[in-house]
């Protein structure tokens, strides 16, 4: 375009004035009030669905359920993989599940609660104190579905030792609170 030519601009609808018509108040002068204004006008009247659009699924639907078909393939892999190991000795890695196991588990435990925290400060607060709430939040509301294989998948190999070490450690803390509590009732 050149600086001589005129720019087209879509035309506007004409605004209509505000007409105001006499009407007594309750001191009984006259007082202007407005009339409505009438309603805008319809430019035009949205299409029908057309009954074959309901009939395909969006392309997003099937590249996510793709990927939930991918993610239940790395579960039940990992998971049998892991129980294997663990349990049927398919390799001898115990002293390793045992040592490392309850490290991995609160690694995946931390990521779930950054995510946590990213999406609701209070929901991440939740997942951080209440046991269990963090697998909760995985499953139901992150959305996540690589990352919720991988979790259950290595919780199927690790799990019992994790929860084993986690036992004794929380004994081990409840015991030292009694201890100091009762220490201090005594003086």
């Amino acid at each position: 375009m050149t600086d001589n030519q005129p720019q087209e601009q879509s035309p506007e609808p004409p605004r209509q004035a505000l007409r105001l018509r006499k009407a007594g108040n309750a001191s009984g002068s006259p007082a202007d009030i407005p009339e409505s204004a009438p309603p805008p006008p319809v430019l035009s009247t949205p299409e029908p669905p057309r009954p074959d659009a309901q009939k395909k699924k969006p392309s997003s639907l099937r590249l996510a359920n793709y990927y939930n078909r991918l993610a239940w393939l790395l579960f039940l892999v990992l998971g049998a993989a892991m129980a294997g190991i663990r349990y049927y000795g398919w390799l001898d890695l115990q002293d390793e599940f045992q040592m490392y196991g309850p490290w991995v588990a609160l690694a995946l435990h931390l990521v779930v609660v950054v995510l946590a925290a990213k999406e609701d400060i209070f929901t991440g607060f939740l997942c951080l104190v209440i046991p269990g709430y963090s697998l909760y939040f995985l499953v139901s509301r992150s959305g996540r579905p690589f990352l919720c294989a991988l979790t259950f998948g290595l919780l199927a190999g690790i799990g019992e030792d994790t929860f084993v070490a986690l036992r004794e450690l929380s004994t081990q803390y409840y015991d030292q609170i009694t201890r100091w509590i009762s220490g201090n009732n005594r003086r």
